[in-house]
């Protein structure tokens, strides 16, 4: 193992991998990886490799939208930029509400419109005439984002991101935990892993569920949980086509997009109890499939009765107003956190890669990330979004 680097990058998802490739490729700085899973684990391993991968844009916050934009951007022309092709389907986003969201939605629209996404305001009536298989009943409203789109596998980009970054001179070590972090006078000195000591003049914490285990080694809350999220493939009677809308219930907070073979992909923003990431159930239970699908089954009426293929669960990285942690930390000069984005990071992970490597090159991102500090959590200055505090659609 090297004996010192610039960067150290602990986890390889979506943010670390990214974040490694354009480290090594755009600057000088050398760059190492560190992960703790092996190289025919780590893909399924954490959040990424088991997300939904749906590449919207509509929020409420001016940084999410350019991120999103930017990312959607790099995702659709990946050869060009990354070194290999993904699979990238535009198929569009549905999402509906109810009375109490319909002027946040509404003001959200003309958010997205005014940076130059393709996206609409529906009616009720206008979204049963578009989407006549859907019912509409209670519904007051629904944003139709027609540039929205989806990454068909998301473990690909990983893997090209890993293996294009490597090409350029980064240094991964897999099967390696890191078991602890030196610091002195406010800075950060070495990672320490079960396999040796490396000196470093940064430390970019990119391990998601496992964020708040970093923050111990330098004594730091690092509020982030891990949670346990459920997903569920069915097949319709009558089979999806892989540009079928991507809907989501706001209400309800659930949603369903296309898979391969006219599957539905369905699942939910259910945030219970924490879990041990290192040990939780993978599988999926009954009583999820049948809460899920009954409400689901109330907006898409077709749905009902489909039969289950299979299902399996993944990780949420939460925090208490499910935006994420970035940023230096101010008493630690040389750490920085990239966790707890709450279900909604990986179309982000592109974008923030850059801003990432351009924060330890330059010490200023081209796009403000201050609000996303640390800082916010000891204060209580919650983020707030159109659709309030602790709020995952905003």
């Amino acid at each position: 193992m090297i004996d010192k680097i610039d960067v150290g990058i602990i986890g390889s998802g979506i943010f670390g991998a990214s974040t490694a490739f354009h480290i090594a490729r755009d600057t000088k700085l050398n760059v190492a990886l560190f992960e703790k899973h092996d190289e025919n684990t780590w893909l399924d391993a954490g959040s990424s490799g088991r997300s939904a991968s749906i590449v919207r844009h509509n929020y409420s916050t001016d940084l999410m939208i350019k991120s999103a934009v930017k990312s959607h951007n790099i995702f659709k022309n990946f050869k060009k930029e990354v070194g290999e092709p993904i699979e990238f389907i535009n198929n569009s986003y549905l999402g509906i509400v109810a009375d109490k969201k319909l002027n946040a939605l509404k003001n959200i629209v003309k958010r997205v419109q005014s940076f130059g996404i393709n996206a609409v305001f529906l009616s009720p009536e206008e979204l049963k005439e578009k989407h006549p298989y859907l019912n509409v009943e209670g519904v007051t409203g629904a944003i139709h984002n027609l540039d929205a789109s989806y990454v068909y596998d998301p473990q690909e980009p990983l893997r090209i991101y890993a293996k294009q970054a490597q090409n350029f001179g980064a240094k991964f070590y897999y099967n390696t935990k890191v078991t602890g972090i030196k610091t002195s006078n406010n800075s950060v000195k070495s990672i320490v892993t079960d396999k040796g000591e490396v000196k470093v003049n940064y430390v970019l914490n990119c391990t998601g569920p496992w964020a708040s285990e970093i923050g111990k080694m330098i004594n730091v809350d690092i509020p982030v949980i891990a949670q346990r999220q459920q997903l569920v493939d069915v097949l319709p009677d009558k089979k999806w086509g892989l540009t079928r809308p991507t809907f989501s219930d706001h209400e309800q907070q659930v949603y369903v997009r296309p898979m391969r073979g006219g599957i539905a992909h369905c699942g939910g923003h259910y945030f219970g109890s924490e879990c041990n990431p290192d040990k939780y159930n993978q599988g999926v239970d009954n009583e999820f499939i049948l809460d899920v699908m009954k409400k689901i089954s109330l907006r898409i009426p077709s749905l009902k009765g489909a039969k289950v293929v299979k299902g399996y669960s993944g990780l949420y990285e939460n925090t208490s107003d499910t935006y994420p942690i970035v940023g230096e930390m101010e008493e630690l000069n040389g750490f920085i956190n990239c966790v707890g984005w709450s279900g909604h990071g990986y179309k982000h992970g592109p974008m923030f890669g850059i801003l990432l490597k351009e924060l330890i090159e330059t010490g200023k991102p081209s796009l403000d990330i201050d609000f996303l500090g640390l800082k916010r959590f000891e204060t209580g200055k919650l983020i707030k979004t159109a659709y309030g505090v602790n709020a995952p659609y905003g």
